[in-house]
């Protein structure tokens, strides 16, 4: 079950992009997720902190993305082997098809 991340552990975690859905962050919120926004060095953002079981992770879009796309945090203690994984269990719970992910973290040498 996707439950609201903890205020105080937020900041614990080291979040690093591991996919992009093809789904704006409105979606989201008709599913009754919440967002805020938030301004970091680069630019205004929105942003869902959340937890599945006990797994932290964020839904977050950068001001100046496309509209229609939602980045997938997780933290970086995540070993890589185990990010698609994660990433289907998101999905699964969010009940999205694989066809949801325009992008996704394969290897180390992928950019963020």
């Amino acid at each position: 079950m996707i439950s609201t991340m903890a205020r105080d552990a937020i900041a614990t975690h080291e979040f690093v992009p591991q996919a992009i859905l093809n789904l704006p962050p409105a979606f989201f919120i008709e599913k009754g997720i919440s967002f805020r926004s938030g301004l970091d060095d680069l630019n205004s953002y929105q942003v869902a902190e959340l937890v599945l079981d006990d797994v932290p992770f964020a839904l977050l879009r950068h001001e100046g993305t496309p509209a229609d796309q939602t980045e997938v945090y997780l933290p970086d203690s995540i070993p890589l082997i185990d990010v698609a994984a994660m990433i289907r269990r998101i999905l699964n719970e969010l009940d999205l098809p694989a066809s949801a992910i325009r992008w996704q973290r394969r290897d180390s040498a992928t950019p963020f």
